[in-house]
């Protein structure tokens, strides 16, 4: 019996892993069109800080995504490299070294699967990869 319960645990295990490798890959290219073109908007607010809650991609991490993502957004908002960027940017809308970093932290996440809360939901709120995607996808015609 103790046989059939690890090769039950092992199999259990197979299907759960082949969850993280079927997510689809990050068009980074389209997310740094993106991501330039949503903060440079943020840097022409008067009142855009904290940036990380007023640029929509990076707020809907945690506000479209039944907040399964808002540990990433709270990182972004705490990484003190992201805000000095940020800060420089604001003077002259170069906003190149800010994406460019924003990316990076990002891309730490690529290929991250969190549990649905329940079985009803789409797909893309729990697959990392897939949020961006759709994402990025929903704000093009915006741009």
């Amino acid at each position: 019996i103790g046989e059939k319960i690890v090769l039950n645990l092992k199999e259990e295990d197979r299907k759960t892993s082949s969850l993280v490798r079927d997510t689809k890959v990050i068009d980074y290219s389209e997310l740094r069109e993106l991501l330039k073109y949503q903060t440079k908007l943020t840097l022409l607010c008067s009142d855009c800080l904290p940036w990380h809650t007023k640029i929509p991609l990076i707020n809907d991490l945690d506000r479209r995504t039944m907040r399964i993502f808002k540990y990433i957004q709270d990182e972004l908002g705490a990484d003190a490299e992201l805000n000095i960027l940020y800060g420089r940017a604001m003077g002259n809308l170069d906003v190149d070294d800010f994406v460019d970093r924003l990316i990076e932290l990002l891309s730490k996440y690529d290929g991250t699967y969190i549990p649905a809360p329940y079985d009803d939901i789409d797909a893309w709120w729990r697959d990392f990869n897939g949020t961006i995607n759709y994402l990025v996808q929903s704000y093009k015609d915006y741009m």
